[in-house]
């Protein structure tokens, strides 16, 4: 009789593992379709913001566009005090306001 007793055991167990191993596959594909669908709206976003962003004005003499501080090429973003923020040559010359 114990010989019975260990196959059904046997036939049980087998049910379970693959009822088990359906189950996780299900639950992997949803995972999947969810870290898709999140991909794609992660891409939408950036996406948008960089649509919406406020680009940078061109400098009159190159035609380049300007640094994040509103700078041309070879001015460097100084604090001059009461004056605030300016754009100066290195060294000496005339600084100018930030192109906005």
């Amino acid at each position: 009789m114990p010989r019975k007793k260990n196959i059904a055991q046997k036939a049980t167990q087998e049910k379970c593992n693959s009822a088990t191993w359906k189950f996780e596959i299900r639950i992997d594909r949803k995972l999947k379709i969810i870290a898709i669908a999140l991909g794609v709206v992660i891409v939408a976003v950036l996406i948008l913001l960089y649509a919406l962003r406020e680009p940078r004005p061109f400098c009159p003499e190159t035609d380049v566009r300007s640094d994040k501080n509103g700078c041309c090429p070879g001015e460097v973003y100084t604090n001059l005090g009461a004056a605030g923020w300016n754009c100066c040559p290195p060294g000496e010359g005339d600084c100018f306001p930030p192109l906005k």
